[in-house]
């Protein structure tokens, strides 16, 4: 029975493409934000119970340049970024990592991300695991998936 629900934040939570706007050491004009459903949907699924959390490469630099544009941080059970411990995503390691700071049940997790990679680094540790590539299809595929 899945518990906890995991998200990435690039491509799923927020609007920017982390390869691209990581390596800019200034955003410029790039406006970094949250997709407008996001904190409807969290909410909702909040409501019924799951536990969210994130766990993303988020850069520590980034992370200082867009916090205050994270506003779903508020409705997470917890939030692990890369800079902050010695793994990153695809390692089954940080996974693993993960589940352990925060006493979770791989089995009992459900991980979304929009790079197949990081799907399949997921699903290697034990966890249940989607690749995102809208709200709709999302949305629809982690229903399916939470019925289980």
């Amino acid at each position: 029975m899945i518990k906890n629900i995991i998200f990435d934040v690039g491509k799923v939570l927020m609007d920017f493409d982390p390869e691209q706007d990581m390596e800019k050491t200034d955003l410029g004009e790039k406006t970094i934000e949250m997709y407008p459903y996001m904190m409807e949907w969290l909410q909702e699924l909040k409501s019924k119970g799951y536990r969210l959390y994130v766990l993303s490469n988020y850069s520590e630099q980034l992370m200082k340049k867009t916090k205050d544009k994270l506003k779903f941080l508020s409705l997470l059970d917890g939030a692990l970024f890369s800079y902050e411990c010695a793994y990153a995503k695809p390692k089954v390691k940080i996974f693993e990592h993960f589940c352990q700071k925060f006493d979770l049940n791989c089995s009992e997790c459900v991980f979304v991300d929009d790079r197949i990679e990081n799907v399949e680094g997921a699903q290697r540790s034990g966890i249940l695991a989607l690749q995102y590539t809208g709200y709709e299809q999302g949305k629809e595929r982690l229903e399916e998936m939470l019925q289980y």
